[in-house]
């Protein structure tokens, strides 16, 4: 729920990006490759979307943080409901390992 109390759905993305206007990983030439931030799709209760990116737009020095899985919001008593932890990643058939990876956010600002 946002801080208005009304219900907002979080779908994770993952965005193939031809060319070389943005960052991209896992890209084989100049054609393009996957885009390199973690995106989301906020659903609002008309059934509007808009997209976010977790951490802000990426750039050259931000890690790479593709493909958006999963959301919950924190357990932990300290965030009062406050809080979201948002993860991800995909190979895109590469082998690979160790590269999943966590954020941690303000359930107000990720909503925004």
């Amino acid at each position: 729920m946002d801080d208005r109390g009304r219900t907002r759905h979080l779908v994770g993305l993952e965005a193939w990006i031809d060319g070389t206007r943005w960052r991209t990983v896992q890209g084989k030439d100049a054609k393009g490759g996957y885009y390199a931030g973690a995106l989301y799709a906020i659903r609002d209760r008309v059934g509007s979307y808009r997209l976010a990116e977790v951490n802000g737009r990426i750039d050259t020095g931000n890690p790479a943080l593709e493909s958006t899985r999963a959301y919950v919001l924190s357990p932990f008593a300290a965030d009062a409901g406050k809080v979201v932890y948002i993860g991800g990643f995909d190979c895109n058939f590469v082998r690979c390992a160790d590269t999943a990876w966590i954020f941690r956010a303000d359930a107000g600002a990720l909503l925004r």
